[in-house]
């Protein structure tokens, strides 16, 4: 539509067919054709064709008018998406677990936008699996095994799952921390995809029924304050937990569980070479993660 939209105008700034023909160094014959056929599939004549003068009908100087606007801004949209590509201007869609959002990409992103005010960040927050990212999203941080080998992916840490509790809930309880049935009737579980498999862990297999879990909760920031509250135990990665552990409010229980290693990915719909804004970005989180 738009090929033939450019013909037309051609035809109409060079002022016969010929020139048009000579300009885009085509036969007459061929743009009489493509003319006709234009004509054909919108249902009106374009042209006077009894007149000796070059002149446009009703109906073309409308199909003119329009498709000379609309041409105009398919250039201007190609320029500012050349200029957005080229810039560090814009916005960064970004998909994150609730406990990475809070425990990682916080102080990372408010630093970030302290030092770049143009760039604005938007971020979806949620323990769902990969599918719950919008479609515009531009980078999903993602914990836990990629299942989808296709996606364009960038490991940026590896995190030590651990299984922790409160001194409360042992002592309320009178629980013995080296008893992992005991323990595990007490798990709390939340659905993610770094911890929802626990029953395959070794020695896990055989819990069941109401046994396992104890309490299920639909995020990890909530099983983290349950766990503080002293209702239970629950696995949960070393970030959210290791200032509690050092303080003494959390305790982990590492000889009832050998902690698990997951890996954080990147997960990007486009590469982080084709946006200037978002390289920068990524170039951020992974110097503030090794301490830069």
């Amino acid at each position: 539509m738009l090929e033939d939209a450019k013909l037309l105008i051609k035809v109409i700034e060079s002022g016969n067919f010929s020139e048009a023909a000579r300009e885009l160094n085509v036969a007459v014959s061929s743009i009489s054709r493509r003319i006709k056929k234009l004509e054909t599939r919108l249902g009106a004549p374009l042209f006077y064709r009894n007149s000796r003068k070059f002149e446009l009908t009703t109906e073309g100087r409308a199909y003119y008018s329009y498709m000379n606007e609309a041409l105009r801004n398919v250039v201007k949209a190609e320029r500012a998406v050349q200029v957005l590509c080229g810039s560090y201007e814009g916005s960064i869609q970004i998909a994150s677990g609730k406990a990475l959002t809070n425990h990682v990409l916080a102080p990372i992103v408010a630093r970030f936008s302290r030092e770049h005010p143009n760039i604005s960040i938007k971020i979806h927050s949620s323990d769902e699996s990969l599918t719950f990212a919008p479609k515009d999203v531009d980078i999903v941080f993602y914990m836990g095994e990629l299942k989808d080998s296709e996606l364009i992916a960038t490991e940026i840490m590896q995190e030590t799952l651990v299984l922790v509790c409160s001194r409360s809930f042992l002592e309320e309880n009178d629980v013995d921390r080296n008893d992992k049935v005991e323990l595990f009737k007490h798990h709390i579980t939340y659905p993610s995809n770094y911890a929802s498999d626990l029953r395959k862990q070794e020695g896990l297999a055989s819990f069941s029924g109401n046994a396992f879990p104890k309490i299920v909760i639909n995020d990890s920031e909530s099983t983290y304050h349950m766990v503080k509250a002293g209702i239970g135990v629950a696995v949960l990665p070393r970030f959210v937990v290791s200032e509690d552990v050092s303080s003494g409010n959390l305790i982990e229980l590492n000889d009832i569980l050998a902690p698990i290693k997951a890996k954080v990915n990147a997960v990007f719909q486009v590469p982080p070479s084709k946006s200037p804004r978002i390289n920068k970005f990524m170039h951020y989180v992974n110097l503030h993660l090794r301490g830069g």
